[in-house]
């Protein structure tokens, strides 16, 4: 029966992966080989390379972590609802930050929705705001992309932000990547605020969030679970380079890719 079984499983592999295909099955209780094609063949990694970033991420974070990307003051809020003083959207370096448009359509629902901080802005009885609304991606580094496209932004994956926005595109998928994921989710937060009757600057910004800001709202990820399943099961490269740069922010020498690689090593 196991001679059966390695066989069709040999003939399947050679059917869904042509000739060139490999493989090596054990036995995970005793190490016994139970089958084998080709094992000894040396091969390009390819996607699997994400199991050791989502393994690790899995590891030091934990299944049930969340990334909070959070909207915090210098300032204060009179009685009038008026704050004075400006805010900042703080990213934390969460890859499914973006509106429900977006994610409902490309990520099977999967995301964080940014917008959810307006209303939550309201309920702290915010109406008008003074200053302007910053843009805080500095958990990560500035280098948008990844060691096969000179680290220039990638043709293929979203530009790396420590404040992505919808993966990194500018609108739908068709109109390719932003140029500053952290402009453009400040820019779209300032204006569901208006929207919502909050009278802000359309014009936003890039800016560090001040030691001592107070924190008025903040939105949740998905599960740390969540998100590698999704990076692992849909061969999501966005996912799994910002995995890697949030592996380097939290344990590693910063939010880089470099310091991430150390962290998964």
């Amino acid at each position: 029966g196991a001679k059966n079984s390695c066989q069709q499983m040999r003939q399947r592999l050679v059917a869904g992966g042509g000739v060139a295909s490999g493989l090596f099955v054990i036995d995970a209780e005793s190490g016994k080989a139970l089958c084998a094609r080709a094992a000894k063949r040396p091969r390009i990694l390819a996607s699997n390379t994400k199991l050791f970033t989502t393994s690790a991420a899995l590891a030091r974070f934990g299944p049930e972590y969340r990334i909070e990307t959070g909207l915090l003051t210098d300032g204060r809020i009179g009685f009038d609802g008026t704050l004075r003083g400006s805010l900042y959207l703080q990213g934390a370096g969460d890859p499914a930050l973006g509106v429900p448009s977006f994610f409902n359509r490309y990520q099977g629902g999967l995301g964080t929705n940014l917008l959810a901080l307006t209303a939550q802005l309201r309920e702290a009885g915010v109406r008008a705001v003074t200053g302007r609304l910053y843009a805080d991606d500095t958990i990560f580094d500035r280098v948008r992309g990844v060691a096969d496209s000179g680290y220039a932004t990638s043709p293929y994956v979203g530009p790396l932000s420590g404040l992505a926005f919808d993966a990194g595109y500018r609108g739908s998928i068709g109109q390719g990547f932003a140029s500053d994921p952290a402009t453009l989710a400040a820019a779209k937060l300032a204006r569901s605020l208006s929207a919502a009757g909050i009278s802000i600057r359309s014009e936003v910004a890039r800016g560090v969030t001040p030691d001592g800001a107070q924190p008025l709202a903040e939105v949740s990820s998905p599960t740390m679970s969540r998100l590698v399943e999704a990076t692992d099961v849909y061969s999501n490269n966005f996912f799994a380079e910002m995995l890697a740069k949030l592996l380097g922010a939290h344990f590693g020498a910063g939010g880089s890719t470099a310091a991430g690689t150390d962290v998964v090593e």
